[in-house]
């Protein structure tokens, strides 16, 4: 036709390298507008790529990151990981579906799903690694709580139980004091009123421990983790709650936890030691490897072997043990330690007493 051009169509090569273009921008354009997180490594584990999902995650912007370790964003619990992750990509494996734990840019621990697969050259030859990251904070909330309602289901008869004792008590003291409050004298008045306001106070203390478990087995406690430097958060916990109590802690060791829970969780062992055990009462640290120990010890009959198992149950109590305690303090101590990525534990003395156990992250800056 007359006047027309023809535009030739590309030869076999050209074609294919349009093709491939093509599928690049395609895979940029869904990496950059994906809601998951997408990072792209070197196989010595520096950041090549950061896409919008992953800065959603983990807080920081690609600018903050590209060309830093991907250690960056592991706990120091954690970064035995990463090497053996790079290792098996590296030998053309892949990591499927690898839950783990990372910290985001506000100091969130963040839980995640990992799966890490090999990039390859035109060649074929493994060059990198590409991370996709899934937040699984939500489905382990989840999970955590269908885990409290059942929990809860099970101890709500011992928990009415124990609530309705002291308030019975007090209820019978104060129909004393209506009905014979006149006839008594002023020191049995005394007794009868210090009766009901030591009722009063025990209920008050298991509706405030029942509300404090209930949220932290709901997944609900607010955590804000920070550096704390031990030997003085010790310290004021040994003088608020045993001031007899003989400390051997080292300087500067500092776990990463919230300063207010770890006061609480030595708080309940102090308490415990003294309510329970015998003197000496003795708190001790140490760092093994990644994590710190706390560990608070007395010289007491110890935990019988059978009732070891149920030690940080709610509401469990040896037989032997008289206690106006709200039976929740260990269980507290748990949720709590688990809330900051720790974990509880209890072992005899070998010279015969308890200690309980500690163990949080480690802080090492």
């Amino acid at each position: 036709m007359v006047g027309s051009a023809t535009v030739p169509e590309p030869a076999q090569p050209e074609r294919v390298l349009l093709s491939l273009i093509e599928g690049w921008q395609q895979l940029a354009a869904i990496v950059e507008g994906s809601d998951t997180a997408i990072i792209g490594k070197s196989l010595d584990g520096t950041i090549r790529t950061w896409n919008p999902g992953a800065e959603r995650l983990y807080g920081y912007g690609a600018a903050e990151v590209i060309g830093r370790p991907i250690s960056m964003l592991a706990p120091a619990d954690r970064r035995d990981e990463i090497p053996e992750i790079l290792d098996r990509v590296a030998r053309g494996e892949r990591v499927e579906r690898l839950e783990t734990v990372r910290r985001a840019r506000d100091g969130r621990l963040v839980e995640v799903s990992l799966s890490v697969s090999p990039i390859r050259d035109l060649s074929g030859r493994i060059t990198g690694a590409s991370t996709i990251a899934h937040d699984i904070s939500p489905r382990r909330r989840a999970v955590a709580l269908e885990r409290a309602n059942e929990a809860m289901r099970m101890f709500v008869a011992t928990a009415s139980h124990d609530l309705r004792t002291p308030l019975a008590t007090a209820l019978g003291f104060a129909e004393l004091l209506q009905q014979q409050g006149a006839e008594l004298s002023g020191q049995d008045r005394a007794e009868c009123l210090g009766a009901v306001l030591r009722s009063i106070r025990q209920a008050t203390r298991l509706v405030e421990d029942l509300l404090t478990l209930s949220k932290i087995q709901a997944g609900r406690v607010e955590v804000r983790p920070d550096r704390v430097v031990l030997r003085p958060a010790i310290a004021a916990a040994v003088e608020e709650c045993a001031p007899g109590a003989m400390v051997t802690c080292h300087d500067g060791i500092a776990a990463w936890v919230d300063p207010d829970h770890l006061h609480r969780m030595l708080a309940n062992y102090l308490s415990n030691a003294v309510r329970h055990g015998a003197p000496p009462v003795e708190v001790s640290d140490a760092v093994v490897g990644q994590r710190v120990e706390i560990l608070v010890s007395d010289a007491g009959e110890g935990v019988p072997p059978e009732f070891v198992d149920r030690l940080f149950s709610a509401f469990a109590r040896a037989a032997r043990v008289k206690s106006d305690g709200t039976g929740l303090g260990l269980s507290i101590v748990k949720g709590l330690a688990e809330a900051n990525h720790g974990e509880v534990f209890y072992q005899p003395r070998p010279t015969g007493g308890s200690c309980f156990g500690l163990r949080l992250e480690r802080h090492s800056s």
